[in-house]
C-alpha cells in the first residue's frame, strides 16, 4: 500500500526523488537536505538497540549465528535512514532488501536451536527464499510484492518462535511476549499512518514543529518495529541455550531494554566438555559395533561427575554442538544435555 504526502507540504527537493513510495511525513520541512526528518532520525533507536545487542552477544557467546542476526537489524536501520532520508529508489532497496535477509537470518537462528547447524535444506531455504525474492521484486517494482513477501517471512520467524516455545528458559518467555505486542503496535501504526495519511496531515500542520513529530506514526513504527526484532532475536539466543541444557537470567537496562545472560556454571558444564575427537571419529568408521562404547566414554567425558575419571590427555575443547540423547546417557547423567564435537 502506497502512501501520500501532503501536496504543497514540501520544500523544493534539492535532488530527485524516484523512491517507489513516499510516506506521510513532509519532505524537505526540517532540514534542507533531509527528505523525512522524524523517518530518518527514528532510526537510530534500532540502530542503538542493535549495536549494543551485537556488543552483549559476543559478550556472552551466543553464537555467531545471532551477532550476525543483531548486525542485520543494524544494518537495515542504516539502510532505512538512507531512503527515508533521501527518497530515492536505490537508497530504498538499501532499506528493504536487508530487511529480507534479516529476516532469512532470524528464520535461521529459530530453526532447530538443539543443533549446531539446522539441516541444509532449511539453511537453503531460510536464506535462499530472500535472495530469490530480492530478484522477483527488482524486475517487477512492486512494493506491495515486497510487503507480502516480508510479512510472510516474520510470520514463519513468530511461527518458529512459538514452536520453540516449550525449551525457552521460562524467565526469557516474557520477551517473546512482549516482542508480539510491540510489533503488533508498530504494525497498528504503520497501517494508521497509509490508511489516515490525508486525515493526519492537516492536523500535523496545524501542531506545526516540534508537536507534530507525536503524529508521525511511520517513525513510530521504526521503535516499536526495531524493538520488536530486538526482543525476538533476544528470545531466540535463550531458546538457543535453553535447548542446550543452559538456564538464563534476563537483566534489564534502564527498565526497557532487556538481554539475556546465560548462568556461567551451567554453560561452564557444557562449553568446556572433554574432548572426545578421537572416539568419535573411530564411531564413525564402525558405527555398530563401538555405539554402547562411544556413549559411555561420551557419558564420562560430558557428565561432570565423570570428568575426574576421563583420560587425563584428553583435551578440553569449546562450542561443541549437540546431538541426540541415548536412553544409556539419560541415565548415567540425567542433568545435562549430551553433546559431540
Amino acid at each position: 500500500m502506497h502512501a501520500f504526502s501532503m501536496p504543497g507540504s514540501a520544500a523544493e527537493p534539492p535532488w530527485t526523488t524516484d523512491a517507489l513510495i513516499d510516506w506521510c511525513e513532509g519532505n524537505f520541512e526540517v532540514l534542507s537536505y533531509v527528505a523525512e526528518f522524524c523517518n530518518t532520525f527514528s532510526n537510530v533507536i534500532q540502530l542503538s538497540l542493535a549495536v549494543s545487542a551485537m556488543a552483549i552477544a559476543s559478550k556472552y557467546q551466543y553464537g555467531a549465528r545471532f551477532i550476525v542476526a543483531f548486525g542485520g537489524i543494524a544494518i537495515v536501520a542504516i539502510g532505512s535512514c538512507l531512503f527515508h532520508g533521501t527518497l530515492t529508489y536505490h537508497m530504498q532497496l538499501l532499506d528493504e532488501v536487508p530487511m529480507l535477509l534479516a529476516s532469512g537470518i532470524a528464520t535461521y537462528c529459530c530453526i532447530t536451536p538443539h543443533r549446531a547447524k539446522p539441516p541444509t535444506w532449511t539453511s537453503i531455504l531460510s536464506l535462499g527464499l530472500p535472495i530469490l525474492v530480492t530478484a522477483i521484486y527488482l524486475s517487477n517494482r512492486i512494493p506491495e510484492f515486497f510487503q507480502v513477501a516480508h510479512g510472510i517471512q516474520l510470520l514463519a520467524v513468530i511461527a518458529l518462535n512459538i514452536s520453540n516455545w516449550r525449551v525457552a528458559p521460562s524467565p526469557s518467555r516474557a520477551l517473546f511476549v512482549r516482542a508480539l505486542f510491540a510489533y503488533a503496535g508498530a504494525f497498528a501504526l504503520w497501517n494508521a499512518d497509509t490508511v489516515l495519511c490525508r486525515h493526519l496531515s492537516p492536523i500535523k500542520h496545524a501542531l506545526g514543529w516540534p508537536f507534530r513529530g507525536v503524529l508521525e506514526l511511520h517513525a513510530w513504527w521504526h521503535v516499536l518495529g526495531g524493538y520488536a526484532c530486538y526482543l525476538g532475536v533476544m528470545y531466540a539466543a535463550a531458546v538457543r541455550f535453553g535447548a542446550r541444557g543452559v538456564q538464563v537470567d534476563v537483566r534489564v537496562w534502564r527498565r526497557v531494554v532487556p538481554y539475556v545472560v546465560p548462568r556461567v556454571d551451567e554453560k561452564h558444564a557444557v562449553d568446556e566438555a572433554v574432548d572426545v575427537s578421537a572416539t568419535v571419529g573411530a564411531s564413525r568408521v564402525a558405527k555398530t559395533t563401538n555405539v554402547q562404547t562411544v556413549a559411555a566414554t561420551r557419558s564420562t567425558a560430558v557428565c561432570p561427575a565423570g570428568v575426574a575419571a576421563a583420560a587425563p590427555a584428553m583435551a578440553r575443547v569449546r562450542r561443541i554442538s549437540m546431538r541426540v540423547t541415548t536412553t544409556a546417557e539419560k541415565h548415567a547423567c540425567p542433568a545435562y544435555v549430551w553433546v559431540k564435537e
